[in-house]
């Protein structure tokens, strides 16, 4: 949601359980406050270069953990995250080595690797065992994304951004990682599976008013990005 200074109300599920309202606030200092529901940590990604940006996470009902996220000039993007879930930034930079410092909150800082070429090749060896998914404002280009873990070997994701924003993100393991289309008032059917499984439908709601609904497969929520 390209957004600024709105108050947003998400409200996220697993796919057949009740929707969980989700409130996010994005000022125009681009502090972002995310009260998360469940465990789960969701991070918001913010396309401002040179800013030092102060993220506020928790889970509902528990206090607002500081996460803070600074986007350089030369991309490099360091991302103390609380928690032991990551949540990746994605930067909409073509052709540039990032490099991404990921740690929980009082851990050191481990280097990530992303590489998002002009073929939108995207490599992202990945801190630990959580799938990071690169998001690209790409529309009709098949894309192949490799991801691995630290010091195992990349394996293919394939993810197709179709002009009827039909999003079919087969994901490696079983962790669901949703991409956010920056489409308002469209009805968007996200098809999300682990390597080898069937395809299950995802479908996002974007609407006017800012409302997202995401019933989401799986128990793990991964969502968000901004285009601010």
């Amino acid at each position: 949601m390209a957004v600024v200074g709105v108050l947003t109300t998400m409200t996220v599920s697993s796919v057949g359980k009740p929707l969980v309202p989700v409130t996010v606030v994005i000022s125009v200092d681009v502090d972002v406050k995310v009260p998360v529901h469940g465990s789960v940590v969701v991070i918001m990604v913010l396309a401002v270069v040179g800013v030092l940006t102060t993220m506020m996470v928790s889970s509902v009902g528990t206090p607002l953990v500081p996460v803070i996220v600074v986007i350089s000039v030369d991309v490099e993007v360091k991302v103390p995250v609380h928690g032991s879930v990551v949540v990746m930034m994605v930067l909409a930079v073509v052709g540039v080595l990032m490099t991404i410092m990921v740690s929980s909150v009082g851990k050191p800082l481990v280097p990530v690797t992303v590489v998002i070429s002009v073929g939108v090749d995207v490599k992202v060896p990945v801190h630990g065992s959580v799938v990071v998914m690169a998001v690209l404002a790409v529309v009709g280009v098949l894309m192949t994304i490799m991801v691995s873990s630290v010091g195992k070997p990349l394996v293919p994701v394939t993810v197709v951004i179709s002009v009827d924003v039909d999003v079919k993100v087969p994901v490696h393991a079983s962790v669901v990682v949703m991409m956010v289309l920056a489409v308002v008032g469209v009805l968007t059917t996200m098809m999300v599976s682990s390597v080898g499984t069937p395809l299950v439908p995802v479908i996002v709601v974007i609407s006017v008013d800012v409302e997202v609904k995401v019933p989401v497969h799986g128990s793990v929520v991964v969502m968000v990005v901004l285009t601010v």
